[in-house]
């Protein structure tokens, strides 16, 4: 499993292989990839972007004034 918390400004990118991603609070931009594992995050900003394959994607905003893109893809998995 890999968590990424960061502070306002800071952005994110993680990569992992058969583990699950967790990420909150990152308003710097995030960029996540998982292959055999699911992406949950809450409370971004910035541009977003996650992708896995055979693996679930679960975002949660607050709100998405902060957020400059949502770019999600998944290969067998759901959003």
């Amino acid at each position: 499993m890999s968590d990424c918390h960061q502070t306002v400004g800071s952005g994110c990118y993680v990569d992992m292989v058969n583990g699950n991603i967790h990420i909150s609070g990152v308003v710097g931009g995030v960029r996540a990839e998982s292959v055999n594992g699911k992406i949950e995050t809450r409370n971004l900003g910035g541009s977003v972007r996650l992708s896995t394959v055979n693996g679930r994607i679960s975002p949660s905003f607050d709100t998405v004034v902060s957020v400059t893109e949502i770019d999600l893809d998944s290969v067998n998995g759901t959003i």
